[in-house]
Protein backbone atom coordinates (compact mmCIF):
# COMPACT_ATOMS: atom_id res chain seq x y z
CA UNK A 1 0.00 0.00 0.00
CA UNK A 2 1.30 3.43 -0.94
CA UNK A 3 0.69 6.34 1.40
CA UNK A 4 1.15 9.88 0.12
CA UNK A 5 1.44 12.90 2.43
CA UNK A 6 1.43 16.42 1.06
CA UNK A 7 2.75 19.09 3.38
CA UNK A 8 1.62 22.71 3.28
CA UNK A 9 3.65 24.95 1.01
CA UNK A 10 6.78 26.45 2.52
CA UNK A 11 7.42 30.06 1.56
CA UNK A 12 10.67 32.01 1.51
CA UNK A 13 12.18 35.30 0.36
CA UNK A 14 15.65 36.76 0.47
CA UNK A 15 17.70 39.63 -0.85
CA UNK A 16 21.03 38.59 -2.31
CA UNK A 17 23.98 40.63 -3.52
CA UNK A 18 26.51 38.95 -5.81
CA UNK A 19 29.79 40.23 -7.28
CA UNK A 20 33.49 40.02 -6.42
CA UNK A 21 33.71 41.44 -2.87
CA UNK A 22 34.45 40.58 0.75
CA UNK A 23 31.10 39.68 2.41
CA UNK A 24 32.41 41.04 5.73
CA UNK A 25 32.84 44.43 4.07
CA UNK A 26 29.21 44.33 2.91
CA UNK A 27 28.11 43.42 6.46
CA UNK A 28 30.13 46.32 7.86
CA UNK A 29 28.77 48.78 5.30
CA UNK A 30 25.13 47.68 5.54
CA UNK A 31 25.11 47.12 9.31
CA UNK A 32 23.10 43.89 9.05
CA UNK A 33 24.25 40.30 9.62
CA UNK A 34 23.66 38.17 6.52
CA UNK A 35 21.72 34.92 6.66
CA UNK A 36 24.37 33.46 4.39
CA UNK A 37 27.49 34.65 2.67
CA UNK A 38 30.67 33.50 1.01
CA UNK A 39 33.68 34.87 -0.79
CA UNK A 40 34.71 34.18 -4.38
CA UNK A 41 37.22 31.32 -4.27
CA UNK A 42 35.77 29.71 -1.12
CA UNK A 43 35.05 26.00 -1.40
CA UNK A 44 31.39 25.01 -1.66
CA UNK A 45 30.89 22.43 1.10
CA UNK A 46 28.24 20.54 -0.90
CA UNK A 47 29.94 20.32 -4.28
CA UNK A 48 33.58 20.86 -3.19
CA UNK A 49 34.02 23.24 -6.15
CA UNK A 50 35.43 26.73 -5.84
CA UNK A 51 32.85 29.54 -5.66
CA UNK A 52 32.81 31.66 -8.84
CA UNK A 53 31.45 34.81 -7.15
CA UNK A 54 30.93 36.34 -3.72
CA UNK A 55 27.47 36.37 -2.18
CA UNK A 56 25.76 38.16 0.71
CA UNK A 57 22.13 37.17 1.47
CA UNK A 58 19.48 38.45 3.85
CA UNK A 59 16.64 35.98 4.37
CA UNK A 60 13.20 36.59 5.80
CA UNK A 61 13.07 36.01 9.57
CA UNK A 62 9.58 34.48 9.42
CA UNK A 63 8.59 30.83 9.69
CA UNK A 64 8.25 29.08 6.35
CA UNK A 65 4.52 28.75 7.03
CA UNK A 66 4.02 32.55 6.76
CA UNK A 67 2.55 33.93 3.56
CA UNK A 68 4.80 34.78 0.63
CA UNK A 69 3.72 38.42 0.88
CA UNK A 70 4.77 38.55 4.56
CA UNK A 71 8.18 37.09 3.68
CA UNK A 72 8.75 39.73 1.00
CA UNK A 73 7.58 42.47 3.37
CA UNK A 74 10.00 41.25 6.07
CA UNK A 75 13.00 41.25 3.71
CA UNK A 76 12.10 44.71 2.40
CA UNK A 77 11.62 46.07 5.93
CA UNK A 78 15.05 44.76 6.93
CA UNK A 79 16.57 46.27 3.79
CA UNK A 80 14.91 49.68 4.16
CA UNK A 81 16.74 50.22 7.46
CA UNK A 82 19.98 50.19 5.46
CA UNK A 83 18.78 51.66 2.16
CA UNK A 84 21.51 54.33 1.94
CA UNK A 85 24.41 51.92 2.64
CA UNK A 86 22.94 49.42 0.17
CA UNK A 87 22.89 52.15 -2.49
CA UNK A 88 26.51 52.93 -1.58
CA UNK A 89 27.45 49.32 -2.38
CA UNK A 90 26.10 49.71 -5.90
CA UNK A 91 28.56 52.59 -6.48
CA UNK A 92 31.66 50.93 -5.01
CA UNK A 93 31.19 47.48 -6.59
CA UNK A 94 29.34 46.26 -9.66
CA UNK A 95 26.94 43.96 -7.84
CA UNK A 96 23.81 42.19 -8.91
CA UNK A 97 20.93 42.70 -6.49
CA UNK A 98 18.22 40.02 -6.51
CA UNK A 99 15.05 39.54 -4.50
CA UNK A 100 14.32 35.83 -4.64
CA UNK A 101 10.93 34.49 -3.58
CA UNK A 102 9.51 31.03 -3.73
CA UNK A 103 7.16 28.39 -2.55
CA UNK A 104 8.06 24.76 -1.94
CA UNK A 105 5.56 21.89 -1.97
CA UNK A 106 6.79 18.75 -0.19
CA UNK A 107 5.30 15.38 -1.07
CA UNK A 108 6.28 12.30 0.93
CA UNK A 109 5.42 8.71 0.09
CA UNK A 110 5.73 5.54 2.11
CA UNK A 111 7.24 3.73 -0.87
CA UNK A 112 10.87 4.16 -1.81
CA UNK A 113 11.40 5.03 -5.46
CA UNK A 114 14.98 4.94 -6.73
CA UNK A 115 16.13 7.91 -8.78
CA UNK A 116 18.40 5.66 -10.85
CA UNK A 117 18.08 1.94 -11.37
CA UNK A 118 20.62 -0.22 -13.18
CA UNK A 119 19.76 -3.74 -14.23
CA UNK A 120 22.81 -5.96 -14.69
CA UNK A 121 22.66 -9.18 -16.73
CA UNK A 122 22.88 -12.40 -14.69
Amino acid sequence: MLTVMVKDNEQYAYLTITADFDPEQITSTVGLMPSEGWRKGDRNERTHYERKFSRWSLESRLARSASLEDHVRDVLNQSLISAAPIRQISHSHTPTFSLLVGSIKTIQTSAWTPQLSLDWPN
